[in-house]
């Protein structure tokens, strides 16, 4: 049976855009056929690394799927739905977006990775990153710092070349201390009680710790973590991984992250050197490398 057209239910592209006057969203109408939401990207004039996405699922009660924001803002860029409404209601944004908040979206590790990116290809410039990140850039080249991202932004000839955390953590400090501040806190305590008012290496042993973490497989529980307990409830997770999965290190990459904590043993063997640290014994040969066939659990 076919209906009159009035009585049909008006459907859409299914793609809504910001309107030039600056309120409320419009249908977009083209030549768009939805693949992707890095396709409706593209479609609308943005790199895929100027977005990003929020989305929900399909099966949800909504009828908006995902909003596009430029990335580090709430910019909005594209709204997608399902299609059934040719209109988009304040309301239903609303809705949408009612536990969407910004900090959130965007922790040490996931920024790190869009700027990465960025970097990559030669997606980020100067215009606009200041314009998301409401700061002034009047030169494309130099570093800028941005309160939001808490990052020094390196530019050379209008693009993203670089950038340095403020505070001296690496992405995976950061990420921890996010999540759970102590661990940073203890580790930093660790630090300046071997390394002093020596805020470098404070910080370096932090970030080298950091990161072994990150890597360390079923890290709350892996096996082998009583073994290289440490001072003021941490884990020596760098020398962890070296012990247990073949993680290189040098000699002075050893001193380095274990300043203060080991001490030098005679060893039976004339072409290496031998040192005690925690549990382990460690052997290098003089030209600095690890002789791992020779770790002995004491």
């Amino acid at each position: 049976m076919k209906y009159p057209n009035y009585l049909k239910k008006k459907r859409s592209s299914g793609v809504f855009i910001p309107n030039e006057a600056g309120s409320g969203y419009k249908e977009f109408i083209g030549e768009l056929k939805i693949k992707s939401f890095n396709e409706i990207s593209e479609k609308l004039g943005y790199h895929i690394d100027q977005v990003k996405h929020y989305w929900l699922s399909t099966n949800s009660e909504n009828e908006i799927t995902c909003v596009g924001f430029k990335v580090f803002s709430n910019d909005i860029v594209f709204i997608v739905t399902k299609g059934t409404t040719a209109n988009l209601t304040k309301s239903q944004l609303d809705h949408f977006l009612k536990d969407y908040k910004l900090k959130e979206e965007y922790n040490s590790v996931e920024t790190r990775s869009i700027l990465q990116r960025g970097i990559d290809n030669k997606s980020l410039d100067y215009e606009f990153l200041s314009e998301v990140l409401k700061i002034k850039l009047p030169d494309p080249n130099g570093v800028f710092f941005s309160e939001f991202l808490n990052l020094y932004l390196y530019f050379n000839k209008g693009f993203l070349t670089d950038f340095q955390p403020s505070d001296g953590l690496n992405e995976w400090g950061k990420y921890f201390r996010a999540i759970n501040p102590l661990i940073i806190e203890n580790y930093e305590n660790v630090a300046k009680k071997y390394w002093g008012d020596n805020s470098t290496n404070v910080i370096k042993e932090i970030n080298t710790q950091s990161k072994a973490l990150a890597n360390v497989p079923n890290a709350s529980k892996n096996e082998y973590i009583p073994l290289h307990l440490d001072e003021n409830n941490t884990v020596n997770f760098h020398m962890l991984m070296v012990c247990h999965y073949n993680r290189e290190i040098t000699l002075d990459e050893f001193k380095q992250i274990n300043h203060g904590r080991y001490m030098q043993q005679e060893s039976l063997n004339a072409s290496a050197i031998k040192y005690k640290l925690g549990n382990f014994e460690y052997e290098f040969a003089h030209d600095g490398s690890l002789l791992s066939s020779n770790l002995k659990l004491l």
